[in-house]
């Protein structure tokens, strides 16, 4: 077997995360090879080959850069993954194909060698595991098989040309759609186990035209993003996971590395990452007494129920801190580590009462801890790399790696307090009135600039500039921060049902991201 993936220049970073951690798992095979990266062009190709990365061009003729989930340029990337599944199988190799947004947490071989009667394996959008006591299988599930994870074997090489075939004849159809219907042509079937009395085999079914056996991987343990980022199964089950798939998730390519940072398994990022020359600030989010959450029946309704303003109660009090937190990096000129969120309610494309249906029964409200790109845009605006503007920050884990560990031994606590009318300096703890204005705080700290790590306490009792066109300035950043929550039901038919949090919520008067005028306290509003 060997394992494939494949990119364009713009992913190389993926590509080195991908290969680091499928190193990490011990995975080889007798050839002394193991794995293959397919390179789309010839400046990623030059990379590998100066990494010593066993690689092959694939000439795509496709763009170096983004290639943007749904475009017609990812719709041409995802021709050329079933293209490299005709070129395997008809070598006569198994392949195990996985997209550089996957990372590999434990060799997948062993598992895969359980199934040699398996034509094709695939991974799965289903959203909780009809079998979460084993490693087995999942049973013949109607959810979507999910092609960013695939085990071809020889004998189904006539689905992968078949498959190829048909999207070369309609480029508009989608890769995924297209297996999936191929898969179910001709009806489907129990495997009838060729005599085996192992249950988990008989979880197998026969597929295309009944020809071919075909399995789904289990969504506990070939997670993804939401049955691992979101809904934590694993982690609530204690099991480990053999990969991890980022999907599921929103601000594009830069929401998907930092899933993989916020859970420590991003392993490529350079030492300067962790000892960048601007220093560092960070704060511990102050929120309330634990609560459990429940969905409100049905799947959403135009009404603004009490788990919605429940949950946008609770974000919007992370959202002024956070505010604070911006505020403070950009005036000190430093990096801000974001804090751990917590979310009241799931985000989705679609109407829903607070988890996204068929999503596991034993999982449960609020979403602890909370993606970042739930509640942020991480890809634009002043959050995105290289933006005008642009206020530079990390995961909320950076301070738990081990490369950051030597912040801790230049770090000063910053703690705002009522009872000191100007700043105190009491061991390793600054205190700072509250009523300082940020301006006023940066000053302070210019005399302790050589640490590179300000970890404040209560962040959010500091809260305005002196200066009014500063804080303008500001002010029409930290409108374009935060994303959306989607959804309630429309008001009517063409109507949106998603609403976008405001990072100026608590500000009378402001204007929202979209021009609106706010001259009375804020509440959720569907749209634009």
């Amino acid at each position: 077997m060997v394992m494939v993936t494949w990119a364009n220049y713009h992913y190389h970073d993926f590509v080195s995360n991908w290969i680091a951690n499928l190193r990490k798992t011990g995975y080889t095979q007798p050839d002394g090879v193991g794995f293959l990266v397919g390179a789309m062009d010839s400046e990623l190709l030059e990379l590998l080959v100066e990494d010593n990365v066993p690689a092959f061009y694939m000439g795509s003729g496709l763009s170096t850069g983004d290639f943007g989930w749904g475009s017609k340029t990812f719709h041409k990337m995802g021709r050329e993954k079933i293209n490299l599944i005709g070129l395997f199988t008809g070598y006569g190799l198994d392949i195990l194909l996985s997209d550089v947004d996957t990372v590999w947490i434990r060799d997948p071989g062993p598992y895969i060698a359980r199934y040699p009667m398996a034509d094709v394996l695939a991974s799965s959008d289903h959203l909780s595991p009809t079998y979460a006591e084993d490693e087995g299988l999942e049973t013949m599930i109607h959810s979507a098989h999910n092609i960013g994870i695939m085990l071809f074997r020889p004998r189904a090489r006539e689905l992968a040309v078949e498959w190829s075939q048909i999207l070369d004849q309609d480029e508009t159809i989608w890769d995924q759609n297209a297996y999936n219907s191929l898969v179910k042509k001709g009806g489907t079937g129990p495997y009838d186990g060729a005599g085996s009395e192992d249950p988990q085999v008989r979880r197998l079914f026969y597929g295309y035209n009944k020809k071919l056996v075909v399995g789904v991987l289990p969504v506990q343990y070939f997670c993804s993003g939401h049955t691992y980022f979101t809904q934590r199964i694993p982690q609530s089950l204690g099991v480990d996971p053999y990969v991890v798939h980022a999907t599921f998730q929103f601000s594009g390519t830069r929401g998907k590395r930092n899933r993989f940072r916020e859970s420590m398994l991003w392993i490529v990022d350079p030492p300067e990452y962790y000892d960048a020359p601007e220093k560092y600030l960070a704060y511990d989010n102050i929120l309330p007494p634990y609560e459990v959450m429940h969905e409100q029946k049905g799947r959403g309704s135009y009404v603004i129920e009490e788990n919605v303003m429940k949950h946008f109660d609770l974000v919007n009090m992370q959202l002024r801190q956070l505010r604070s937190g911006f505020a403070l990096a950009r005036a000190l000129g430093r990096i801000l580590v974001l804090p751990k969120l917590r979310c009241g309610m799931d985000r989705w494309w679609a109407p829903h009462g607070g988890r996204i249906p068929g999503s596991w029964v034993k999982g449960h409200l609020p979403i602890d801890p909370c993606p970042a790109d739930h509640v942020l845009n991480l890809e634009n605006g002043p959050l995105g790399p290289g933006m005008k503007g642009e206020i530079k920050w990390r995961e909320y884990s950076f301070l738990n790696r081990t490369e950051s560990q030597h912040l801790q031994n230049s770090k000063l606590t910053v703690k705002p307090s009522d009872a000191h009318e100007k700043e105190e300096l009491s061991g390793d703890v600054l205190y700072i009135p509250t009523q300082y204005s940020y301006e006023r705080v940066g000053k302070v700290l210019e005399e302790h600039a050589s640490a590179k790590l300000f970890m404040f306490e209560d962040i959010g009792k500091l809260d305005h500039f002196d200066d009014a066109a500063t804080a303008q300035s500001f002010n029409s950043m930290a409108s374009q921060m935060a994303s959306i929550w989607c959804c309630v039901s429309p008001p009517a038919k063409g109507k949106p049902g998603h609403i976008w949090y405001d990072m100026l919520f608590d500000v009378i008067p402001h204007k929202d991201r979209h021009g609106r005028q706010w001259s009375t306290p804020w509440e959720p509003k569907c749209g634009p």
